[in-house]
């Protein structure tokens, strides 16, 4: 039978839950007669009670009266058959079912639905509303049914045991429908296994062994030896579930109350006065049967919250180690320190073996740092304020972490600061990823600015031909008027000897002046010639690398540019062309931008201006490749440099100025064109820098 909470249900449904519920009413009916003192007049255990209270609290209130006239021919099927009075067993049906509605009426209200005997809360509710208090109403109509028609006499000693057989019955029947019912099943996880029934099985054994072995006897034979069946109900507590418990509850009822109504067993005879011993019976039942529920109960309760525990700290790992962050707590009156795995995580540190404490905590920082961390601790101790630190600790395998440490003090039982708590976060990937994006940010600031020099000097370089071609055709001009004035001067010298010309005598400024205005010419003609391979350096060229260049022109043409910054850095440099070198196909801007880089790096590392720069291009024996190389005599660089040369922004220049960006650049421009770039170097023994380029078609001639 289910709840059938918030549910609608059928017609069929409704009548086939009535007959069912019919039955088992006419079955609990049936039983407690048996087993009564006075058969169909006296109980001490009375199923029934117990029957009702469970189904009203699983079923809907909309349902009761269907159950309740469902209830009233199978008592009066029971009346029939033991020849009692049909309205006698009317009332009695009448009282009992009305407590029983009160009951689940009550109950609901308080805890908005049926109990569940594994809630705490819950059971203690049920037992007060429907165990203790709702019988109340059926032992006082029970009662006051029977002074009527039997003997008014009896009445106060009919209510008690009648209160007490219904209270025995709700505590007895109700937990074992309830226990039983599918939603219970569904709570209790996956069905138990064939230990576990076998278990089940040897403790119902020996609770119904000790049972028989205790209340089969004459009373005065087995007096103080009734609580032999407890340890049976506390096993079954403690290792079994709440359906074997009631089940031997159910059992050892049924076998304490049909013995003592034989005479049998300590509840028979004895002391007591006879009056006394049902009371006394159903007292021992109902507080063996209640123990052994709560202890369930309690049990269950504290297993789900150890694996909501359990859950939830494995939840809290999965978070710290997710987001690198451990917890700690220091103990000051002790000085331990407890460390979640992820701290120990962090630390490098087993576990298992490593137990930390306050010392062995800071003693894991650097030097610099322990000092910061125990004045932010002691700060926290005596003042109890907050810290928190970025700090540097060095794991036991000497690697170094950067760790942000943040703590605060918890008071103690008494008020004072007891404890202080805190986390342990590695943030060291994290800093490194702001270094580098700090350094990328500053690396494309100085980008730009190069970008705007470049766009600048293109406009320096355009500005600067405009007067350049002034100079040149001013001169040719001037050459001619030179020439024109020569005889008129040489005349003029012949007859009147040497005279001063712009402070010089005319013989000298004779012979000097070609000279002169030649060289004015070449320099002007060298001034644009700069000026043009300036302007195509700084333009974005967006012509393909599919045509055919000449090397040669390519590194002279950077010669030139970088000529300045040469004659500053070295007195030795050597520039050696190959002859008859074959083509390459490429963008030849982009070649002299990758040359200039390669001339540049190769100034820089020089530490003396006798130190020499040597350029070089040749070709391979069969002519498939050309290979340009930049040799300085400087300081060199180690495995560790080289091996971050050709990253971008990395540089050992930073402080001077340098992006990083150069070679970066230029390696990428050397394998867009097919070929190579390599670097050979060793501190102190120079860095050869070498392209690689495929030639476009083989030489006519030798090889050089």
């Amino acid at each position: 039978m289910e709840r059938t909470e918030g549910k609608r249900i059928s017609p069929a449904a409704i009548a086939l839950r009535a007959l069912l519920f019919a039955a088992g009413y006419f079955g609990c009916t049936l039983l407690g007669n048996v087993i009564s003192y006075e058969p169909g007049v006296v109980t001490t255990f009375w199923p029934p009670a117990g029957c009702l209270t469970a189904v009203f609290l699983m079923m809907q209130p909309r349902l009761w009266p269907i159950l309740l006239a469902a209830a009233i021919p199978a008592n009066a099927a029971v009346d029939l058959l033991y020849g009692r009075e049909p309205l006698v067993g009317f009332l009695f049906c009448i009282g009992n079912s009305i407590g029983a509605m009160a009951g689940a009426f009550v109950y609901r209200r308080l805890f908005g639905g049926g109990p569940r005997l594994t809630v705490v809360k819950q059971l203690f509710g049920f037992l007060a509303v429907s165990g203790i208090l709702a019988p109340l109403v059926g032992a006082t109509a029970g009662a006051a049914v029977s002074a009527v028609r039997f003997d008014g006499s009896r009445f106060t000693d009919v209510w008690g045991t009648w209160w007490f057989a219904d209270v025995l019955g709700v505590f007895v029947v109700t937990p074992l429908f309830l226990a039983w019912m599918p939603r219970e099943s569904r709570e209790r996880g996956p069905r138990p296994g064939a230990l576990t029934v076998l278990e089940s099985c040897a403790a119902a054994a020996g609770l119904v062994m000790s049972a028989v072995l205790v209340f089969t006897v004459p009373g005065s034979r087995a007096m103080d030896l009734e609580f032999l069946v407890l340890p049976f109900l506390i096993w079954s507590a403690l290792r079994l579930d709440l359906r074997v418990t009631t089940l031997m509850n159910l059992l050892l009822a049924l076998i304490v109350v049909s013995c003592t109504a034989r005479g049998l067993g300590p509840f028979a005879g004895g002391e007591n006065p006879a009056a006394f011993r049902p009371m006394i019976l159903q007292a021992f039942l109902c507080i063996q049967g209640t123990v052994a529920i709560i202890l369930t109960a309690v049990l269950e309760e504290r297993r789900k919250a150890m694996e909501r525990l359990s859950a939830s700290e494995s939840d809290l790992a999965l978070a710290q180690q997710i987001g690198g962050l451990g917890s700690w707590s220091a103990d000051l009156s002790t000085g331990v320190v407890q460390w979640s795995r992820q701290m120990h995580v962090i630390n490098g540190t087993d576990p298992d073996s490593f137990h930390p404490r306050l010392e062995t905590m800071a003693d894991f920082m650097d030097s610099k740092d322990r000092t910061v961390f125990l004045d932010a601790f002691r700060e926290t101790v005596s003042g109890g304020a907050c810290f928190s630190r970025e700090l540097n600790l060095r794991r036991p395998d000497g690697s170094l972490r950067t760790v942000l440490v943040r703590g605060e003090g918890r008071p103690g039982p008494d008020g004072r600061l007891g404890h202080v708590v805190g986390t342990e976060q590695d943030i060291t990937d994290r800093k490194h990823a702001e270094e580098q994006m700090n350094s990328q940010q500053r690396q494309l600031i100085q980008a730009d600015k190069m970008a705007s020099l470049g766009v600048l000097a293109s406009g320096v370089a355009h500005e600067i031909n405009n007067p350049i071609h002034t100079i040149k055709l001013n001169m040719q001009l001037i050459s001619d008027v030179w020439a024109s004035l020569l005889p008129l001067l040489d005349s003029y010298c012949n007859e009147n000897g040497d005279f001063l010309v712009g402070g010089l005598p005319y013989s000298q400024t004779r012979a000097e002046m070609p000279a002169i205005l030649s060289g004015i010419a070449e320099a002007a003609g060298h001034i644009e010639s700069i000026a043009g391979d300036l302007k195509s350096y700084a333009r974005a060229d967006p012509t393909p690398v599919t045509m055919e260049i000449n090397l040669n022109l390519a590194v002279k043409a950077a010669a030139t540019l970088a000529g300045n910054f040469i004659a500053k850095a070295t007195d030795r440099f050597q520039l050696e062309l190959a002859e008859s070198l074959p083509p390459i196909r490429g963008n030849i801007h982009r070649l002299e931008q990758v040359i200039i880089n390669l001339l540049q790096n190769a100034c820089q590392a020089l530490e003396s201006k006798e130190q020499a720069i040597r350029v070089r291009t040749s070709c391979d024996p069969d002519g498939g490749h050309v290979t340009l190389t930049v040799t300085d005599g400087g300081r060199g660089m180690n495995p560790e440099e080289l091996a971050h040369i050709k990253e971008p922004f990395y540089t050992t220049r930073r402080s001077s100025g340098g992006t990083g960006l150069g070679l970066s650049v230029s390696d990428r421009i050397v394998e867009e064109h097919g070929g190579c770039l390599s670097y050979e170097s060793a501190p102190g023994r120079g860095t050869t820098a070498a392209v690689r380029l495929p030639a476009a078609r083989k030489p006519q001639g030798g090889t050089p």
